[in-house]
């Protein structure tokens, strides 16, 4: 049997093993070996998974074949079909997409409990540290391939990492088995197939054990970016800002420039959002950490970007500035889905009565730049600039809160005050709005004026905190 004692536990305490099966030589000889050992998971349900990218004619064929071959060693398949060059974009590697979202299709297979064994070998481990190498990775990418790593909700094992591309040869001519040879993998287009058809039997040549050698280089780099990662949690604890998931600019500024980049790279991952480049590392701490306190900086890349209000430094999902339509609230007692995931507007302490008096003249509105209010307690009339300012609201958060309208006055800005004209209103003045189920959540404003109602549960979610 394959499999490193260290992962015994694991497996047998896993409530289904999955199996990445492509149909190849490398998973087959996975699944066939975890089949003949299955009395060792008698508690485990074993389940092939097979992913049909959908981009080569024979697909179709590959995803038969392996649903035959699952039959016949008594194996569950589950097979997936994902379509890759649908998803594919201007300047992306199919590659790349294609095992994005490969990963995320098993990802979201697993269950709390499951494992999932992909047939990656040292051979495979050799290649993308070299990849690795030609992308100027850091220790985190030279690391390659870990032994053991968590995917949605289960585990992910690569338990054939210390066996080689030979080794597994041997196991299938032994056991006379029916393989799969994908045309892609003669393709050296593709840079892996590249790596693997010329430049990997050249390193041999000369260096007989290149492929052992370069596995115990990722090894070391593992170490090496474990102990960065604990300096990171460290820095990161020192780090943080005035509300959870933000940063402190002046904190970061006392580090060194290599432990800020350290500590982001973690906060940055730590959000599920894709690494910066070099050079938009440098972006960073130049723009965000070195502009002026009284600057709003912004540096964007792939899906991500990062923000900065006064001290505080936001890690957010890019988004781009979309002007929102009035909508009208025909039905308070039903809630309202509010544009762009800021979540769903509810009201409160609306009787059936005052639904139907209210009927066609609530509507909820968003900031256009003109809009002011005379608050409770509080002397003259008040521009909602001002009082977004005064609260501390980032910029780019202003236009996602809500403004409730009776008729067209402005009667509450949701999560943080209500106007003195809805306080002495009968009719609407019990009327309690808040927003939840949103990605985010609003902060707690200070001097905000919640109309009698306690801020905690008058907080507004889609607005403010960083995703």
């Amino acid at each position: 049997m394959f499999f490193n004692p260290s992962h015994n536990k694991l497996l047998q305490n896993a409530k289904r093993i999955f199996i990445a099966y492509s149909g190849g030589i490398d998973s087959h000889v996975l699944l066939h070996n975890v089949v003949q050992n299955r009395t060792a998971f008698p508690k485990s349900e074993i389940v092939a998974i097979h992913i049909d990218h959908e981009i080569y004619p024979d697909s179709k064929k590959w995803s038969l074949h392996c649903r035959k071959i699952c039959q016949k060693l008594g194996v569950k398949i589950i097979i997936k079909k994902i379509a890759v060059k649908k998803k594919l974009q201007k300047g992306q590697s199919i590659e790349e997409v294609a095992r994005t979202l490969r990963y995320q299709a098993f990802a979201s297979s697993l269950k709390k409990g499951d494992v999932l064994l992909s047939a990656h070998h040292s051979t495979d481990q050799a290649e993308t540290l070299l990849l690795q190498l030609l992308r100027g990775a850091g220790v985190k990418g030279l690391a390659a391939m870990p032994a053991v790593s968590k995917l949605g909700d289960g585990t992910l094992i690569r338990p054939l990492l210390d066996c080689s591309r030979q080794d597994l040869e041997t196991y299938a001519k032994k056991h006379s088995l029916n393989w799969i040879e994908d045309q892609s993998n003669a393709d050296t287009k593709f840079a892996r197939n590249y790596l693997r058809q010329k430049i990997i039997p050249a390193l041999k040549k000369y260096w007989p054990s290149a492929e052992k050698t370069l596995t115990r280089v990722t090894i070391h780099a593992a170490e090496a970016s474990n102990i960065l990662e604990e300096l990171a949690v460290l820095d990161y604890e020192k780090i943080q800002g005035s509300k959870k998931n933000l940063l402190s600019q002046k904190k970061l500024k006392l580090l060194s420039e290599a432990r800020q980049r350290n500590v982001l790279r973690y906060a940055i991952h730590s959000l599920g959002f894709s690494m910066p480049s070099s050079a938009k590392m440098q972006d960073i701490q130049k723009n965000i950490l070195e502009s002026r306190y009284d600057k709003t900086p912004l540096v964007a890349w792939g899906e991500a970007e990062m923000r900065r209000y006064g001290d505080d430094i936001y890690i957010l999902k890019s988004s781009k500035k979309i002007s929102f339509k009035p909508i009208l609230w025909k039905n308070l007692n039903k809630p309202l889905v509010l544009p762009d995931s800021i979540g769903i507007l509810h009201c409160e302490n609306c009787s059936e009565k005052t639904a139907k008096a209210l009927k066609n003249k609530i509507s909820v509105r968003w900031r256009t730049g003109a809009e002011s209010i005379k608050i409770p307690k509080r002397n003259g009339t008040h521009s909602l600039k001002k009082l977004l300012q005064e609260w501390r609201i980032p910029p780019w958060q202003r236009t996602k809160i809500p403004l409730i309208y009776y008729g067209d006055k402005i009667i509450e800005i949701v999560g943080y005050a209500c106007s003195e004209y809805k306080v002495e209103t009968r009719l609407i003045a019990s009327l309690h709005f808040y927003v939840r189920a949103g990605l985010v959540s609003a902060p707690t404003v200070p001097n905000a004026i919640c109309c009698g109602v306690s801020r905690s549960s008058c907080i507004l979610r889609g607005v403010s905190k960083a995703v």
